[in-house]
């Protein structure tokens, strides 16, 4: 042996070497010493022949042919006895040495490796291990009707899963509200992406995003496009609209222009388009040059011409066109209410003798009045033919006007054709009824230019509907479409994108969440929250209450005002929040139950806790950040647990609990100097405690679902956030490290790595460590705690760790205490199996075992590097495998900023990866991806 350790010790080994050889080399070290005694003066060999080494030695012997050589002397069988008693002893000697060796080892934690010197050490350090801790989440119930709901509920997992489904308890009393069930963000259905309406060539156009639900306009229809009222800003308004084709899922709008005629920007929560109109009608007519005449008039469109006498003076007018009862003329005066109209009749020109001339007969109504057909009055123009009879006398022939070649005329004894009954009608009047039609349907005049209408009003009459609108529709001639039975929205309408909280008031403690409260007293300062979208959960508290807005803490990520880290915020839309929420814990309160007598003279009395699985819940202000889930009473008066009786007074009624490590509860009470001692008393001493602890109760968000004992005020309890915080109790390794940094803390964090070991002694944390930050705009000193979270989620881990460290550190100094960023492990792994003797695919599925144990979440290290060679020593050291070859997967860390170093083979391939201090790379069971394929071993 040599005092130089240094030659077969180096870094990264898991122990000491104390001890510098093996029965080989110390065989051989005995050969070599003998040999010298055993040689007489001058003689060149010893007289012991067997201390001759029967393996030359070469001149240039290197340390791998001295290996060999001394190999084969100690395995050659050799007919001596002496030889025999050397390599004996050698042996011997090599088994006393090792033994010597562990037991140097043992008396350091570091190189210790049985749990007896182990705690032996722990002792020595007066540290203790971190008991086991219990999962906590937050519960929502959905509340039927207004009531205290009592601590202790419970609520259990659903059916599913091996084993009793693990219970929770509330941990507090909770007022329930059936108002505050859900809520939405502020305007949460309101999507904010512009919408615009623009000036074109002719009239205004827009592109409209057409929605997923697959629905469309038909190309070339008329719709109305409208563009709602925005909270008292902007009046609502409504546009006729032609659907033109478009492209990349839009729809072209062309039509109506705003009043104005400027470009109109509106978000797309305000617009909305009516398509699929099922009637298009033209109306009755109407208008200045319409009369509406008694039934039965006869008259005909484009035949007709009538004339009427108004304050002493004929008209006349052409009938131009006829809808029932409702005549177009087409003069320029019109007759009034109560006017009767006569029909003329046409007289046509006839070749007289000595000219061409109108014959005309002498009876003619309306005073005998003539009219051209362009309905000049040719009265004036009318000449008598007269005759003489046999006896000479004169007498009227006829009557004739000259230059004309049709004239228009009443003839006599003509009645009225029609009365006038209303004048120059006017508004929306269509045939016939019209079902369905309601106040607020919309209508579009598709004249010249497109005009959208309200319906204000709807009439039914006898053979038609007379319909009021908001405006009046100035085309009364133009077709009408109406009953759009298709309303679109465009696409995100409903989807407010924009994030929950009000970027205006940031802050490192608190986040402002825009929320509509609806008016109710209960969404106070206090009461606990949740906030979910489909992906995530933040619970919070209420810290400070607004119109349209609360308060809560801790701060949602993303949303800090130093240093936000990059995290997607809860966006409107999608985020709910529920306000009938409570914290609960994993575990089941047990009956009471006496554990001893109290005797005031003793000190330091102690009581077995026969509990099975004792739940300890997250207590920031314990040591190792959690309580034991006991209660103590001492007659009719509950005594306070503390971490450590040293810190309690002489009259405090405190009691400290321990876990042994093979899981016995032990309750310690005072001396008298620290800790009061117990009151003399029979059977005065009682526990309950609640059982439920270890990852076990680390359930996945929405598990518990299932109310153990139905209240008729609740309708449902769901689980919005994972449960975390469960986990087992501490492991030697772990206290190898943990132990020596709680000494070296004594439980206060001065050096900015302190924060990390005081983080470490949580029973919740796997690991943790700790560096200074830049401090942006805080004041003072930025310490980032990273911790490893038992069972992967932070859940309360975060803040609970801030209020301890911030209670044991330095003032002046802002924490932030942040989840690691996990690296998912993803091999893609091929292994060469010997078919004849081994089943490659059991094989294969022992090398995901072995991969997924080594590079665990409890075993992987904080910014510790993966190199190519470990993953092949693993796999090669399975049984079964001759040959494999791996390779390292890093496409899932692509969005992961700052990237972790990686290190590229020679050929192609990663053959290395460097994490940050702040990231571990682990095989997560639902994100690592391990391919295992398999291939005939050949040579």
């Amino acid at each position: 042996m040599s005092g130089d350790f240094t030659r077969w010790n180096r870094a990264g080994l898991r122990r000491f070497r104390y001890v510098g050889g093996n029965a080989v080399t110390f065989l051989e070290t005995l050969r070599a010493h003998l040999a010298e005694g055993y040689r007489a003066p001058g003689e060149a060999l010893p007289r012991w022949s067997d201390l001759v080494t029967r393996n030359p030695v070469a001149a240039d012997e290197d340390p791998a042919e001295r290996e060999a050589r001394l190999l084969a002397q100690y395995a050659d069988i050799r007919r001596d006895h002496g030889w025999e008693i050397l390599r004996a002893f050698a042996r011997s000697t090599h088994v006393l040495t090792e033994h010597i060796d562990a037991y140097a080892n043992e008396t350091f934690i570091r190189t210790a490796t049985q749990w007896d010197s182990v705690r032996h050490l722990i002792k020595l350090l007066d540290a203790r291990p971190a008991p086991p801790a219990s999962a906590r989440t937050v519960l929502a119930f959905d509340a039927s009707e207004a009531g205290k709901l009592a601590k202790g509920f419970q609520v259990k997992a659903g059916p599913g899963g091996d084993g009793p489904p693990p219970v929770f308890e509330t941990i507090a009393d909770l007022d329930l509200d059936p108002a505050l069930n859900v809520l939405r963000p502020t305007d949460w259905n309101r999507g904010q992406e512009d919408f615009a309406y623009s000036a074109a060539a002719s009239g205004h156009v827009a592109s409209f995003p057409l929605p997923d639900s697959g629905m469309a306009p038909v190309v070339g229809e008329i719709a109305v496009l409208e563009i709602a009222a925005a909270d008292g800003v902007s009046a609502p308004s409504a546009f006729g609209v032609q659907v033109n084709p478009g492209i990349g899922g839009m729809a072209m709008l062309q039509g109506q222009s705003p009043a104005g005629g400027g470009d109109l920007t509106v978000k797309r929560w305000r617009v909305a388009l009516h398509a699929g109109a099922r009637l298009v009608q033209t109306p009755r007519l109407a208008g200045p040059d319409v009369v509406i005449l008694t039934p039965e008039h006869n008259l005909a469109a484009g035949r007709s011409t009538v004339t009427w006498l108004a304050g002493g003076t004929w008209r006349t007018a052409r009938v131009m066109e006829i809808d029932g009862d409702r005549v177009r003329l087409d003069g320029g005066l019109m007759p009034g209410v109560g006017a009767d109209l006569y029909a003329m009749v046409e007289a046509r020109s006839q070749v007289l003798p000595g000219s061409e001339t109108l014959v005309l007969p002498f009876e003619r109504g309306a005073s005998g009045r003539v009219w051209s057909v362009a309905l000049v009055d040719k009265t004036a123009d009318v000449r008598t033919k007269s005759s003489n009879d046999a006896l000479g006398n004169s007498f009227p022939e006829y009557d004739f006007v000259t230059g004309l070649a049709t004239a228009l005329y009443v003839p006599g004894g003509s009645d009225p054709v029609a009365r006038v009954e209303v004048a120059a009608p006017s508004g929306l009047v269509l045939g016939g009824a019209v079902e369905g039609l309601r106040q607020g349907d919309w209508i579009v005049s598709a004249g010249s230019q497109l005009q959208a209408v309200r319906v204000t009003a709807v009439t039914e009459r006898e053979g038609d509907t007379a319909i009021d609108t908001v405006p009046e529709i100035t085309d009364l001639q133009a077709p009408v479409h109406l009953h759009f039975a298709d309303v679109l929205r465009p696409l995100d309408h409903d989807r407010n994108r924009s994030s929950v909280h009000d970027a205006t008031a940031l802050s490192d403690r608190v986040t402002r969440v825009l929320v509509d409260v609806g008016g109710s007293a209960r969404l106070a300062r206090g009461r606990q929250v949740i906030l979910e979208d489909p992906e995530r959960s933040h619970a919070g508290e209420i810290t400070a209450t607004g119109p349209g807005w609360i308060e809560i803490a801790p701060v949602i990520p993303g949303t800090e005002l130093t240093d936000p880290l990059d995290v997607t915020p809860f966006e409107r839309w999608s985020t709910t929040l529920s306000a009938n929420v409570v914290t609960a814990d994993h575990g089941e309160t047990q009956d009471l139950k006496i554990i001893g007598s109290g005797d005031a003279t003793a000190s330091n009395q102690v009581f077995e806790i026969k509990a099975q699985e004792l739940s300890f819940t997250t207590d920031p202000l314990m040591p190792a950040g959690v309580r034991a889930g006991v209660e103590i009473f001492v007659g009719a008066r509950r005594w306070r647990q503390v971490g450590n009786l040293r810190d309690s007074g002489p009259t405090d009624a405190d009691y400290e609990v321990r876990v042994a490590e093979d899981g016995t509860v032990t309750a310690h009470f005072g001396d008298g100097r620290h800790g009061r001692r117990l009151p003399t008393g029979t059977d005065n001493v009682r526990a309950t405690w609640r059982k439920g602890v270890g990852s076990v109760g680390n359930l996945p968000r929405s598990t518990l679902r299932k109310i153990v004992q139905p209240d008729p005020r609740l309708s449902a309890v769901r689980q919005p956030v994972a449960a975390a915080g469960g986990a087992e109790a501490e492991g030697v390794e772990s206290l190898r490290d943990n132990a020596a940094a709680g000494l070296l803390t004594l439980g206060r964090a001065v050096s900015v790595s302190d924060f990390g070991k005081l983080a470490a002694q949580n029973a919740q944390v796997l690991q943790a460590m700790s560096y200074r930050v830049a401090p942006g705009t805080a004041r003072g000193e930025l310490v980032e705690v990273v911790v490893v979270p038992a069972g992967g989620r932070m859940g309360t881990l975060g803040e609970d760790l801030t209020r301890f460290l911030a209670g044991n550190g330095l003032p002046g100094v802002n924490l932030r205490v942040v989840p690691y960023v996990a690296l998912p492990l993803s091999l893609s792994v091929r292994i060469e199996v010997r078919s004849a003797a081994y089943d490659p695919d059991e094989v294969a599925e022992v090398v995901r075992l072995k991969i997924s144990e080594a590079y665990a979440l409890e075993r992987a290290q904080l910014g510790a590097p993966l190199f190519r060679s470990q993953i092949l020593h693993l796999v090669e050291g399975v049984e079964g495998v001759e040959n494999a070859r791996a390779d390292i997967l890093t496409a899932g860390w692509a969005g992961i900023t700052p990237a972790p170093g990686i290190g590229l083979g020679t050929g192609s391939g990663v053959r290395s990866v460097r994490p940050r201090p702040n990231q571990m790379i682990h095989h997560d069971p639902d994100l690592s991806q391990l391919t295992i394929s398999t291939q005939e071993f050949t040579l």
